[in-house]
C-alpha cells in the first residue's frame, strides 16, 4: 500500500515544483537544470500539463482542421511544443536574473488568502534574496511560446493568433498554481485516506 499512497500523491506528481518549506533558499546551477528537465521533459507535469491543455482546445475546436482523436493528439503535441519553446526561453534568462522558477507558496494561512497568492504569483515570482518581483521572464516565455506553437498550426493563425492565445496564460495558468498551493494538503489527505 505505500507505493500506492506515493504514487497518488499530488505533491509528487504535480506539485514537484514547489519552494520547500522553510527559509527561502535559490536552486543552485545543477538544481535549476535538474528542474528544467522535470518541468519540461522528465516530470509528471511536462506529461500531464500538454493533454489537460489539449483537452480545452478540443472543446473549443482550436483549430478546427484538427478533429477527434487524431485532432486531439495534434493537440497535445503542439502543447508539448509551446512548453518547451516557453520553458526553454524562460528558464536561461530566470538564471541570469536570479529569478525563482519553482512555484513559491504562500506559508500563511486561510483558504483564500492563498487562493489569492496563487493567483498572483501568476505574474510574480521571488528573487535569489526572496523578494516579490514581476515575472516577465516567464510572461515573455509564455508569448513566445505560444507565437511557436501556433507556428504548427494550419491556415493564417500564426503570429496573431498565438499572441492572442497568450493571453490565456493569464486565466489559465494559475489552476496550476492553485494546485502546486494546495498540493501538500492534498498529499496530507491520500496519506490520511490510505493508511
Amino acid at each position: 500500500m505505500p507505493r500506492l499512497v506515493e504514487a497518488l500523491d499530488p505533491y509528487k506528481l504535480f506539485g514537484a515544483g514547489n519552494v520547500p518549506d522553510g527559509p527561502y533558499a535559490p536552486l543552485d546551477r545543477a538544481g535549476r537544470w535538474r528542474h528544467f528537465k522535470q518541468e519540461t521533459f522528465a516530470g509528471g507535469v511536462a506529461f500531464a500539463r500538454p493533454f489537460f491543455s489539449a483537452i480545452r482546445m478540443q472543446v473549443l475546436e482550436q483549430p478546427e482542421a484538427w478533429s477527434g482523436f487524431p485532432g486531439y493528439m495534434t493537440r497535445a503535441g503542439s502543447r508539448i511544443v509551446f512548453y518547451a519553446a516557453s520553458n526553454s526561453i524562460s528558464a536561461p534568462i530566470s538564471a541570469l536574473m536570479g529569478y525563482e522558477r519553482r512555484y513559491y507558496p504562500c506559508y500563511c494561512s486561510g483558504t483564500w488568502r492563498r487562493i489569492g497568492h496563487a493567483i498572483l504569483f501568476q505574474v510574480l515570482t521571488v528573487d535569489e534574496k526572496g523578494r516579490k518581483v514581476l515575472n516577465f521572464t516567464k510572461i515573455a516565455g509564455s508569448y513566445a511560446g505560444e507565437v511557436i506553437a501556433y507556428s504548427t498550426y494550419p491556415g493564417q493563425l500564426g503570429v496573431r493568433a498565438g499572441l492572442r492565445n497568450s493571453n490565456g496564460y493569464f486565466y489559465w495558468g494559475w489552476w496550476s498554481n492553485l494546485l502546486s498551493e494546495f498540493s501538500p494538503d492534498l498529499s496530507r489527505l491520500v496519506r490520511r485516506i490510505f493508511n
